[in-house]
């Protein structure tokens, strides 16, 4: 039998359809690996995934091509809340053209749609010129700049969206029923709801197209 591959080894072959589907413990030292080629700094630990995997107030999204995670994304919630938050977001940069970013963004807002979310809000580097582009084709807004924000001294720009059901339904789901397709409307501007530590939402390496 062929030995397997380690995540670290595995980086740069990924190929092949890329699939969403929940993030499993048998995950972790994939989602490890891809943390450090994705971030320079404020790197989630296995630990961190292990308590996300197993917390009833996150949704850990994988993408998974040719059995091996290339992307994923992290979202969290707080009771009484309807503003969710995108808490990270990574792709393997040598997926190129396959917009995994934009899929992984999508799955994460029906996420939330689905727990009854009426908001994403996320925090972003000014200069994370790729994160921005994309949740500004998402129809993402900056409700905020915020001094100081990261452990760096750096600040840090609040994007929100908010989130509705269009009367179109689309994705069809196994019943045979119609999931909701996710849409924008007017960005909220109520107060910030800090959850978590501090975090830039997307790696400025990570490929988003």
């Amino acid at each position: 039998m062929a030995a397997r591959r380690s995540p670290t080894e595995s980086a740069g072959r990924v190929s092949g359809s890329v699939v969403l589907r929940p993030g499993r413990p048998t995950d972790i030292p994939a989602l490890r690996a891809l943390e450090d080629r994705a971030f320079t700094y404020d790197r989630l630990s296995a630990r961190s995934f292990a308590r996300f995997l197993h917390s009833p107030s996150a949704s850990l999204i994988v993408a998974e091509a040719s059995g091996m995670v290339c992307g994923y994304a992290l979202t969290l919630f707080r009771k009484r809340s309807k503003v969710a938050r995108l808490y990270s977001i990574a792709v393997d940069a040598t997926l190129g053209r396959r917009k995994l970013g934009g899929r992984l963004l999508g799955a994460a807002e029906v996420a939330a749609l689905r727990r009854r979310a009426k908001a994403m809000r996320l925090e972003v580097k000014p200069d994370n010129r790729h994160a921005l582009r994309l949740y500004g084709t998402f129809g993402y807004r900056v409700v905020r700049e915020l001094g100081a924000y990261y452990d760096d001294g750096s600040k840090a720009l609040r994007l929100e969206k908010a989130l509705a059901v269009s009367k179109q339904p689309a994705f069809p789901d196994r019943s045979g029923g119609r999931r909701p397709r996710v849409t924008a409307t007017v960005s909220l501007n109520s107060p910030p709801q800090p959850c978590g530590r501090r975090r830039d939402t997307l790696s400025p390496g990570s490929i988003l197209r």
